[in-house]
């Protein structure tokens, strides 16, 4: 990550160590304490962030920030960033959460990418102070070392144009040699406060290799620091605020020395410090070797280490009540606390004031952490209870600090009660429960600290039910309910059912059943099938819950998967509700193909229930092309079910129908009758397609003489398609002349091509009373007339030329009359 203007905030917080003068609840992340001058404040809060643009947006945690109640002081300091191997990483969350304690208020551990180091940050304001000091405490949880690199940064100002005034090295350049600097705005009377920051001390084994400050306030302070291996480093920053340039360089020296307050519940990080010196030139360096730990009740030692950087002779005093009074222990490191009277959880703080021979001194703090110890169940609950008979279990506990004991019960049946005293009391109803009852009895102190006690009390007398489930069924759908049951003496069971709600258990007799959610409308819940046994001493009655899930509505139809060009397609859609409900089609009209649309039926139907609604569509060449269009219809009710259905439709060139083989008259036998009934075989349309059949008769060839018959446009019939003619003109001696030789012609059609080329057969008429020809007479085929050209729907010249070809040999000769 690269560091510009910007900073990323670590977690700000607070901690009062005067009396309550704050808002200190962290809640609300808004801490406020004044500070030394009548018009300071030390804020810490949430960071604003303009997600919307132009002044819209959310205040959202950015790991705390400093602000100052008076003109542009340390907005948004201090950040940190390190970087443990690779790149920089941010050492806050946004996720992060503050804790309180008497240290003050402290960041949840911040582990890196690398899993090994965490660091933790207090942030310490004492009351009516002019200062704010952060405390970073970086742990590595290797065995090896952790080589990091820390930046400090933020805005000492507002992003003001401000002046370096002073530094530690007495001008005003800023630089990695200096320990603090001093900076104000061209405003010496008004405006924003002299401020200071302070980042090390003069003979610090861990000193800045980097520091700077621009124009604008814009600070930055960089460290290279070694964490060793299953141990911690802590680094310092101090911010100051104050109403003087002059007093603001007198509270850095001061802090950069850690005087006055610069240590107060520093307590045991003070021993992990690289960038400040804990102790002054020929003090003894002590460390308190923390943190300690006790119950109340309990003791411990805490036992410090001192070293004299001269070897001189040391003297130890030790305050051990904490009113900053020494004298209570002598010429010891090891310090025995007892914890017999203290009622946890509560720190016990100790000092140690540890002196050379000429009179340097080093003052540590630690403070003892003791905890709260639960409290001790000492009684035994009873393990048997019995049907309308009273349980009864007096609860004995103890707490060491004699702490006020309150009962509950934190599992247990209904009707289970405890009272302020402990008692436990319950009288077992019919209910079904059991054969086991676990229970759980929970004895708390007044400081947080419970113990429970748990139980399973075996019940005897009425049958136990276990109603089984969670039962679930969709909208009309069936689910079989199986509840199991069992008599504690081993008596028979009987079961009732009422299925229909009618109060009666008439409906069934088994131990389990089927229950239909037909005509209910999902999703739904409360419904109750009731369910009653009895061991011919107890009866005991359940309701069983179902729950009715919402299904989205059903398709019944499906849609055509070929589309013929410029035939039009169409699917009405067909679909079902299994609760009733209204609902609507949906699609997606960048999916569908161009020009199709979706339209309501002839009658107006399809406004609310999908049902009725058409889709229609008439592909083209360019269609033809794509060669499958796919889309997706869905179906919604109004209790947003869903029910999804593929439309694919592949497009290709229509295929005619087949030529329909004759059935009569084939040409075989003459025909008796001057009205006979052309019968065609039906056919099959290759793209499904319905079929119409056309039938033309005449004595020529042309089909075109005044005797032509012709049907039109045949329906198909069941099993055949037929067509009666008009008497035929057969009569030789009538004017016109009439004729006993006909010809047929036929073809199938979809609508969009016809049978090619079409059928051509003949028939002759013979009236009842002529005889047959003889057998030697010169025979004329009267059915091996199968000319099969022309045009699709009538004769064109070239079938005209082949059928005069062909019945010209058929017709050279006639058989005699017999």
């Amino acid at each position: 990550m690269k560091l510009g203007g910007a900073f990323v905030v670590l977690a700000g917080t607070l901690v009062l160590s005067g009396p309550a003068g704050a808002q200190d609840d962290p809640a609300n992340l808004l801490f406020v304490t004044n500070g030394a001058g009548a018009d300071f404040q030390w804020s810490f809060g949430e960071r604003w962030i303009d997600v919307e643009g132009e002044g819209g947006g959310d205040a959202q945690p950015y790991c705390g920030r400093l602000i100052n109640g008076t003109d542009g002081a340390f907005n948004y300091f201090a950040s940190m960033v390190f970087e443990p191997n690779i790149e920089w990483e941010e050492a806050c969350t946004w996720s992060f959460s503050l804790a309180y304690s008497d240290r003050g208020f402290v960041m949840d551990p911040y582990e890196s990418w690398s899993n090994d180091l965490t660091t933790v940050r207090q942030i310490y304001v004492p009351q009516d102070s002019d200062f704010t000091r952060w405390v970073d405490r970086m742990t590595n949880g290797s065995d090896q070392d952790e080589e990091v690199t820390v930046q400090y940064g933020g805005s000492v100002t507002d992003w003001r144009a401000i002046v370096v005034f002073d530094t530690s090295s007495g001008d005003d350049e800023v630089d990695s040699d200096d320990n603090w600097l001093v900076a104000d705005d061209e405003d010496e009377d008004g405006g924003m406060p002299a401020v200071a920051v302070i980042w090390q001390s003069e003979e610090a084994e861990n000193k800045a290799t980097q520091v700077s400050l621009d124009n604008w306030g814009g600070f930055t302070a960089t460290f290279e620091v070694t964490v060793p291996g299953d141990q911690s480093v802590a680094l310092v920053l101090f911010a100051v605020q104050s109403e003087t340039r002059e007093g603001a360089a007198d509270l850095a020296g001061e802090l950069t020395a850690l005087g006055g307050a610069g240590t107060d519940e520093l307590d045991e990080d003070i021993e992990w410090l690289v960038n400040f010196v804990p102790t002054a030139p020929g003090a003894p360096r002590v460390r308190m070797n923390g943190p300690y730990v006790v119950d109340e009740g309990g003791e411990t030692v805490v036992h410090a280490t001192a070293e004299d950087p001269e070897g001189d002779e040391m003297t130890y005093s030790w305050d051990l009540d904490g009113d900053e009074i020494f004298g209570d222990l002598e010429d010891t490191l090891d310090a025995p606390v007892s914890a017999a009277n203290v009622d946890g959880p509560a720190g016990i703080r100790l000092g140690l004031r540890v002196t050379d021979e000429l009179d340097n001194e080093s003052i540590r703090h630690v403070t003892v952490r003791v905890d709260n110890v639960p409290p001790t169940i000492e009684s035994t609950p009873g393990t048997e209870a019995t049907t309308d008979e009273l349980y009864s279990y007096q609860i004995v506990a103890s707490d060491f600090a004699t702490d006020t004991l309150s009962y509950s019960i934190d599992e247990g049946p209904p009707g289970m009660t405890v009272s302020n005293s402990g008692l436990v009391q319950w009288t077992p109803a019919p209910d079904g429960r059991g054969p086991d009852v676990p229970c759980v009895f929970v004895v708390t102190d007044d400081d947080g600290g419970e113990a429970e006690q748990e139980v399973t009390i075996s019940m005897s007398g009425a049958p136990t039910l276990d109603v089984g489930g969670p039962y679930s069924v969709a909208e009309g759908g069936e689910v079989v309910l199986s509840p199991t049951a069992e008599d504690p003496e081993g008596d028979p069971i009987t079961w009732a059912w009422d299925l229909d709600g009618d109060g009666v258990f008439d409906d069934s007799r088994e131990d389990s059943v089927t229950w239909s959610a037909a005509g209910i409308d999902g999703p739904a819940e409360g419904f109750q099938v009731r369910v009653a046994i009895t061991d011919g001493v107890y009866e005991v009655a359940a309701a069983i819950p179902v729950d009715v899930r919402n299904v989205g509505p059903q398709f019944m139809s499906q849609p055509p998967d070929v589309a013929v060009v410029d035939r039009e397609w169409v699917y009405a859609v067909e679909a079902v509700d299994p609760g009733g409900d209204a609902f609507t089609l949906e699609f997606d009209e960048d999916e569908i193909p161009a020009g199709m649309t979706m339209d309501e039926d002839g009658n107006g139907n399809g406004n609310g229930n999908g049902n009725g609604r058409t889709f229609r569509w008439t592909p083209n060449a360019a269609d033809l092309e794509v060669g499958q269009h796919d889309f997706v219809i869905t179906a919604r009710d109004e209790d947003n079910g869903r029910e999804t259905q593929d439309a694919i439709i592949t497009v290709r060139e229509n295929s005619p129908p087949p030529l329909p083989e004759i059935a009569f008259p084939t040409g075989d036998e003459a025909v008796r009758t001057t009205s006979p009934t052309v019968i065609l075989e039906n056919v099959d349309d290759p793209d499904g397609d319905p079929v119409q059949y056309f039938i033309e008769v005449d004595y020529d060839l042309c089909f075109c003489t005044p005797e032509k018959q012709a049907s039109g446009a045949l329906p198909e019939g069941d099993l055949v398609t037929q067509w009666s003619l008009l008497p035929l003109n057969v009569d030789p001696a009538a004017v016109p002349a009439g004729h006993t030789d006909w010809y047929i012609r036929r073809w199938a059609s979809d609508g969009l091509s016809s049978s090619d080329p079409p059928g051509l057969s003949l028939f002759s008429y013979q009236a009842p009373d002529v005889e047959q020809p003889d057998d030697d007479e010169e025979a004329r085929d009267k059915a091996g007339c199968a000319c099969r050209t022309g045009g699709a729907h009538g004769p064109n010249g070239a079938w005209l030329l082949a059928g005069v070809a062909i019945f010209g040999a058929i017709l050279s000769r006639r058989r005699r009359r017999r």
